[in-house]
């Protein structure tokens, strides 16, 4: 018997646990196992996260009350009797799945069955504020998948189609992680993109625009994503001043930016970067309003993402940020490092603001 079959065959047998913990790996054909707990304190999103309002999801989306038992027993527990060609009777046996899905817990794989209007086990049905259910538009399959919102769309693709792209798509956002971890590891330095995955198209509204007039440029946008992340007063902010030629690109919210400081040389070395945690850009005459994540600290130059810079090539600390959310209005901060950089705590700079 080959040897891979004789492990198949005998591996635990004989026993109930599986020797296997959580996490894992194997090294020269051995095997190492381990209960691993993961520590996370970043961003998070949700199902619910991801869906829009009610309003602007079209009625064919949404499920007739007469349809909702043949939903909820596609979703349920069932044990059913069946012979095979070969006539031997068995027990088809299955266990139930939420109905409808939490919406506070991430969401399932999709599937390329997601999209038509069918009762089926598993597509995704979601309860709205009003009590009604409904399947999920194409725009929310995107947004799961962490692709642009429409980047289905076309006036010759279907929702059913946009649907399946979905459902045999992966999730981009993970994919593009692993790839920039891969890079650092094989090129020991950060990648850049000049096309980051963020820049979206125009999201299609689900409203007739001749609601709104007869202007021809009309732009409507809805219910962004969001994310679930809880503030830590207590967990170390830094300011950074941002240049003339820079302030258009921090005065737009875009999903992630990238701060460059001057020279490394001229960064303040009292400020310890293990210790940052937020980012506020501060711009000249405003002050301070954009509260974003520090994801990663590293060295690079602007030529990553303006290869025609002529100024120098200097290393320089890079910043890369998640934005989170912006103040009421601007609050005027005092910068103290060469009147360029502050660091303080998160909660000195959101007292008295509510």
């Amino acid at each position: 018997m080959a040897a891979y079959k004789r492990v198949s065959a005998n591996f635990n047998k004989g026993k109930k646990d599986s020797p296997f913990e959580s996490a894992g790996l194997m090294i020269d054909r051995k095997v190492y196992s381990v209960d691993a707990e993961p520590v996370y304190e970043g961003t998070i999103q949700t199902l619910g996260d991801n869906l829009v309002d009610e309003d602007f999801v079209p009625e064919s989306f949404f499920i007739p009350e007469d349809e909702l038992p043949k939903w909820q027993y596609e979703k349920g527990p069932k044990k059913i009797n069946r012979v095979s060609k070969e006539g031997y009777e068995y027990v088809f046996s299955e266990g139930g799945m939420a109905f409808p899905d939490y919406t506070d817990k991430p969401s399932r794989t999709m599937i390329t069955g997601e999209g038509g209007s069918a009762p089926s086990r598993f597509k995704h049905v979601v309860q709205t504020p009003s009590g009604r259910y409904r399947r999920l538009i194409p725009v929310e399959m995107e947004r799961l998948n962490m692709f642009p919102d429409n980047h289905t769309y076309h006036p010759d693709v279907t929702d059913g189609r946009r649907a399946f792209l979905m459902g045999n798509a992966l999730v981009c956002g993970i994919v593009q992680e692993i790839g920039k971890s891969l890079y650092r590891f094989i090129y020991d330095k950060a990648p850049a993109s000049t096309r980051p995955i963020h820049i979206q198209r125009n999201p299609r509204p689900q409203l007739s625009l001749s609601l709104f007039g007869t202007e021809d440029d009309v732009s409507l946008l809805y219910n962004k994503p969001k994310k679930t992340y809880k503030l830590d007063s207590a967990k170390r902010l830094l300011i950074g001043f941002v240049k003339e030629d820079n302030e258009k690109y921090f005065l737009t919210k875009e999903p992630t930016k990238l701060y460059y400081t001057g020279n490394v040389s001229d960064f303040p070395s009292t400020i310890a970067l293990n210790k940052l945690y937020y980012f506020m850009p501060h711009i000249k005459g405003k002050g301070v309003r954009d509260l974003y994540l520090i994801k990663i600290v590293r060295l690079g130059d602007k030529t990553e993402i303006y290869p025609d810079v002529t100024d120098t090539r200097a290393p320089r600390m890079v910043f890369e940020l998640e934005y989170l959310e912006s103040l009421p209005k601007y609050k005027m901060i005092r910068l103290n490092f060469q009147h360029a950089f502050t660091d303080t705590f998160l909660g000195r700079v959101l007292e008295g603001i509510e």
